[in-house]
């Protein structure tokens, strides 16, 4: 079951007291190229959901031009060639490109675990590089599936946190109660004891 909840309104925890939950969850993450994979096609997919719907409407308006002035299928096939070549490209750029870009990066990488530990005060962040702090305001976005959450810290740039690293229930709960509280963006979760 889907549930989306509405963002909560900004808070000044000077001037009032916050909807702070007193709760830290920390995770390490090493993701599988498969995981990576699945992420980045479902970002590209966000990005370029404009040509889908644009695709779906000259589908219909072709067809809808054929049948109200039938002529021969091999005209109709000659008018939406271009449509299919440009489906093609679609493709490949969706599903073909991020999938080398994925193998590259992890032939390159050597892919060491990455530490992430979510609270109040915001995220904190220990890789093999060093540590860092990002605060909650620098997430714009996020969206829980059956297998992950996919974070968006930029309109570029994103997270992504296997439910796998989640080590019990009760850790996802928190975790989802964490987001609910402090992500001032879109936040869609996949929610059912929340």
């Amino acid at each position: 079951m889907w549930v989306r909840f509405p963002s909560p309104a900004p808070c000044d925890c000077r001037a009032q007291s916050c909807n702070m939950t007193n709760a830290t969850v920390s995770l390490t993450i090493q993701l599988t190229p498969d995981e990576v994979y699945r992420a980045s096609v479902r970002v590209m997919l966000r990005k370029m959901r404009i040509f889908i719907f644009i695709g779906v409407i000259f589908l219909l308006v072709m067809g809808g031009v054929y049948v109200a002035h039938p002529s021969t299928p091999q005209q109709l096939l000659v008018s939406i060639a271009p449509f299919f070549y440009l489906m093609f490209a679609f493709c490949a750029a969706v599903f073909v490109v991020p999938y080398f870009s994925t193998r590259a990066s992890f032939k390159k990488d050597d892919q060491q675990p990455t530490v992430l530990t979510f609270s109040d005060d915001g995220i904190s962040i220990q890789s093999s590089e060093g540590k860092s702090h990002a605060d909650w305001d620098v997430i714009h976005q996020v969206t829980e599936t059956e297998r992950d959450f996919l974070i968006g810290v930029s309109e570029k740039s994103f997270w992504t946190i296997p439910k796998r690293t989640i080590p019990d229930e009760s850790t996802l709960i928190t975790l989802r109660k964490l987001f609910q509280s402090h992500v001032q963006g879109r936040l869609t979760l996949f929610a059912e004891n929340v």
